[in-house]
């Protein structure tokens, strides 16, 4: 996912991306980066109980499932924050069933912070 480093703490920054400024790990001296986010460390939820604010996952990207490939005990579901943005998520079958992913079903993803890794991309 591309964006603009627009904030730093230390070696945290707050980046503008396409779908939304976003918290990750980024290199020194970097400021437009891509962020790489772990499909395993995406926490999908229900955008009407979805605890804003409550919780350490900082990152809240609202989207849609775009696509749900199930295997025997996990599916890993496609979720669009944006035109052209897409997150996956690997979830455990009873997980996918509980909140009712399908495609064209609003979700939040949710990560830490700790878990998106920026990239620089500019020279």
């Amino acid at each position: 996912m591309p964006g603009t480093v627009v904030a730093r703490d230390g070696e945290l920054a707050s980046v503008e991306t396409d779908a939304g400024e976003m918290a990750a790990r980024v290199p020194d001296d970097s400021r437009e980066v891509e962020i790489a986010i772990r499909s395993d460390a995406v926490v999908l939820m229900d955008p009407e109980t979805a605890a804003e604010g409550h919780t350490s996952l900082r990152n809240q990207l609202s989207g849609t499932v775009s696509r749900v490939e199930t295997a025997d005990a996990v599916s890993t579901v496609t979720v669009t924050v944006a035109e052209g943005v897409d997150i996956e998520a690997v979830v455990t079958a009873e997980s996918r069933d509980r909140l009712g992913l399908r495609e064209g079903r609003d979700v939040v993803a949710a990560f830490k912070t700790t878990a998106a890794r920026a990239i620089a991309t500019d020279s």
